[in-house]
């Protein structure tokens, strides 16, 4: 049976925080909306990526916000997220 390597790319991406809402905005140019803080609780606010035909796209705090290769914007868990894609290093410094 083959096997298969995923392809490298570089992708832009924000972790969306309710005291970052404005620049998550700004990011996926207007397209996030509706911020909803259910309680102070680290994770328990929500706003909406996308609306699509079938259903509004919820991301939660924490979730990171993906642009891709084609600027489309998607959200993904921390944990997909983080094995997924790493920091990007620029001139020996770490962008973290």
């Amino acid at each position: 049976m083959p096997n298969f390597n995923a392809v490298r790319t570089s992708i832009e991406a924000m972790q969306f925080n309710r005291n970052f809402f404005k620049d998550l905005e700004g990011f996926t140019k207007g397209q996030v909306s509706d911020l909803e803080i259910k309680s102070e609780e680290k994770g328990d606010a929500f706003c909406i990526l996308r609306r699509t035909d079938y259903g509004d796209i919820r991301i939660q705090e924490g979730d990171y916000v993906a642009k891709s290769s084609m600027g489309r914007f998607y959200a993904m868990k921390p944990d997909v997220f983080l094995t997924t894609y790493a920091p990007e290093v620029i001139l020996g410094v770490d962008c973290k």
